[in-house]
């Protein structure tokens, strides 16, 4: 629910206020995907974020990748796994990408 805009600087996204101050994320996300009728909401996240991502799909249901943590993980490898999972799971223009 976070966007990052190409100055790194957060965008607002629910309603003209930043996601840090939502106070209940799941239920923001919710109504957020519930107006915006994504065709498929993916959800990509590590072992630390993985709970968070996990409640998130079970607000919106989506499938749900788990990645290895730390700058050693980011690699082109990892994209090429990303958007071969996306691709396998008929990601398409109106999908959504939520990564924690």
């Amino acid at each position: 629910m976070v966007a990052t805009d190409a100055s790194g600087e957060h965008t607002p996204s629910i309603g003209g206020v930043s996601p840090r101050f939502v106070r209940e994320p799941v239920e923001a996300w919710l109504a957020w995907a519930t107006e915006a009728q994504p065709t498929a909401c993916f959800y990509l996240s590590d072992p630390v974020t993985q709970r968070w991502a996990q409640g998130l799909a079970n607000a919106v249901p989506g499938p749900l990748l788990v990645l290895e943590s730390g700058e050693a993980a980011k690699s082109w490898a990892a994209v090429e796994r990303i958007l071969a999972w996306l691709l396998e799971h008929n990601a398409d223009r109106s999908s959504v990408l939520v990564v924690l």
